[in-house]
């Protein structure tokens, strides 16, 4: 669950790099220029690779609830 928690600050961190990106273009009264769409373009793909890798690794409330319902089998 560690590697959970440090691949969701690590999206967490490029969110807010890429929220301070358009904030100042905003405040600017401006849209992102050409280097500046690059570096959100790929803080946008780096933390959509984290959202599938967290996808992978976050339990299934499915498969969590099933668990507290059905007992184990154990073999003998």
């Amino acid at each position: 669950m560690k590697k959970l928690l440090e691949l969701r600050q690590q999206k967490a961190a490029l969110k807010t790099q890429m929220r301070s990106m358009l904030e100042k273009a905003d405040s600017e009264k401006r849209s992102l220029n050409e280097e500046e769409g690059k570096k959100f373009d790929e803080l946008r793909a780096q933390a959509d690779a984290l959202e599938v890798e967290i996808s992978v690794l976050k339990p299934s409330p499915t498969i969590s609830a099933i668990s507290l319902v059905l007992p184990l089998k154990v073999s003998q």
